[in-house]
């Protein structure tokens, strides 16, 4: 990648070589704060317009750095006689109408006809500012997963989002499964999740003079968090639900 003015470039002046030893400092603090749940207190929300995931914005600004987020996570389900966890799965999109996450999180149903949902993802902060992506979303299923398709997305939070612009700056992919594991209806049944996030930023001043390789810890790491958030509090539902379900009157087996 080619620096222009040392934007996002691995060498700077001594001022700035302390203000990213500064940085650094503040970077482990932040992280720790996302994982406590103690972050700075957001300022006003932005309110740009959604659009769609696969209006993929060239991105060639002098510092442009990739994010992604990847993990799976291993839910046990306590089994109820009769009640197959696939057989729940395969009905799930149609059974809750909201979920209320830490740090802002949520998923709101929209239109649970046609599995239409309204996710926004857990807050993140990253140095003075905090981002919460929100997206509409797709839930169906596929044989015993529960799959999430982002369709349209956009980014909230604190004032820099429209100071800077960064609605314009970003791309971003989304796959989240979960999957229902039961092969013994007397054993302990199991949701696997799975989910995978990668966002594209072109990232502005003041913020594009620090060097590339603190932006991409720190934003891997927020992202990092927030997907965790998402996963864990998700598979929880799904398990509680399953509960409520398999013990409903009339459900048939």
């Amino acid at each position: 990648m080619q620096t222009v003015s040392s934007r996002c470039s691995g060498s700077a002046s001594t001022s700035r070589l302390a203000a990213a030893r500064s940085t650094r400092g503040r970077t482990v603090q932040v992280v720790r704060a996302m994982h406590t749940g103690r972050t700075s207190s957001p300022t006003r929300e932005t309110s740009p317009s959604m659009r769609s995931v696969r209006e993929k914005k060239v991105l060639n600004g002098p510092c442009v750095i990739n994010l992604r987020a990847k993990s799976r996570i291993d839910t046990p389900v306590n089994a109820v006689a009769g009640a197959a966890l696939h057989a729940y799965m395969q009905e799930s999109p149609s059974l809750f109408t909201e979920l209320q996450m830490p740090l802002g999180g949520k998923l709101r149903s929209v239109d649970t006809a046609v599995g239409l949902y309204e996710i926004t993802i857990p807050r993140m902060q990253l140095f003075d500012m905090w981002l919460a992506p929100k997206a509409s979303a797709r839930l169906k299923v596929d044989a015993n997963k529960l799959v999430i398709g982002a369709e349209d997305c956009m980014l909230t939070g604190s004032h820099h989002v429209e100071q800077l612009g960064l609605n314009d700056r970003f791309n971003v992919d989304v796959a989240i499964t979960f999957a229902g594991h039961h092969p013994d209806p007397a054993a302990q049944g199991r949701i696997i999740s799975d989910g995978m996030i990668e966002v594209q930023v072109d990232i502005p001043p003041p913020f594009s003079f620090m060097p590339k390789p603190v932006l991409e810890t720190t934003g891997n790491a927020a992202l990092a968090g927030s997907l965790s958030i998402l996963l864990n509090t998700f598979a929880q539902l799904l398990a509680d639900e399953y509960h409520k379900w398999a013990k409903a009157p009339g459900r048939s087996a």
